[in-house]
């Protein structure tokens, strides 16, 4: 056999291993931010309204922000979430004391709960 053709053909072997492993190290540093991902779970922003408001409607617009989420819900009931990550969701709410919990859940069944207390009262003079 020819030198020149033993040295050609060590050249491409070269090229694939080196190929290869930087298929590997993408591979690993991609599955690395995948699970710090993972590991940090989803996060719950709330905008408005601000916790213990007091309003006078009986409808009200939470609005917020959420990070690494799959599924997001308030008082158990699907909320979608916009553009990637933004919560807009009108609320009904009963005179008195009124509770949201907001639950998100990331792809890896991760979940973060927040509760939200807001006050409605019919009327400005009601006690």
């Amino acid at each position: 056999m020819n030198d020149s053709f033993l040295e050609e053909k060590g050249r491409y072997i070269n090229i694939g291993l080196v190929a290869f492993v930087i298929v590997i190290l993408i591979s690993l540093v991609y599955f690395f931010f995948g699970m710090r991902k993972a590991g940090k779970g989803p996060e719950i922003m709330i905008n408005t309204p601000a916790e213990g408001v007091v309003v006078y409607s009986p409808v009200v617009e939470i609005e917020g922000r959420v990070t690494n989420v799959a599924k997001m819900e308030i008082n158990g009931s699907p909320v979608p979430v916009r553009n990637g990550n933004l919560v807009k969701e009108q609320l009904i709410l009963q005179p008195g004391e009124n509770e949201f919990e907001l639950k998100a859940t990331d792809q890896f069944g991760n979940s973060s709960l927040k509760t939200v207390k807001i006050i409605y009262k019919s009327t400005q003079n009601d006690s």
